[in-house]
């Protein structure tokens, strides 16, 4: 007995429209506000800037290789953002990324 032919098509559009959704939009920024939560709660406290300086940007279009999909990213516009990541050792968005990524 012939065992049936089965076919798959790839519906290339509909996987786009899927992965630029909204659906997909609120879950990448519901991930990243956990993200945040998570960041400031291990932010280094002087003045407390450096901690409410987080926020969550959403698209339906990333940028570069990942334009053809939503993104969301946690971003901190502080003004010593930098010196917190990289001078002083603290790498508070580089333990968030992994935290994120964890789940």
């Amino acid at each position: 007995m012939a065992r049936p032919l089965i076919r798959y098509e790839p519906d290339i559009a509909g996987v786009g429209r899927v992965m630029r959704g909204p659906e997909m939009q609120a879950m990448l920024a519901a991930r990243a506000r956990r993200g945040q939560a998570y960041a400031q709660g291990i932010s280094p406290v002087d003045t407390g800037d450096y901690a409410a300086s987080f926020h969550v940007e959403v698209s339906a279009r990333g940028t570069g290789r990942w334009a053809d999909r939503a993104e969301a990213r946690l971003v901190n516009r502080s003004e010593h953002a930098t010196l917190v990541e990289w001078a002083n050792g603290a790498r508070v968005l580089g333990r968030t990324v992994d935290h994120i990524e964890k789940g």
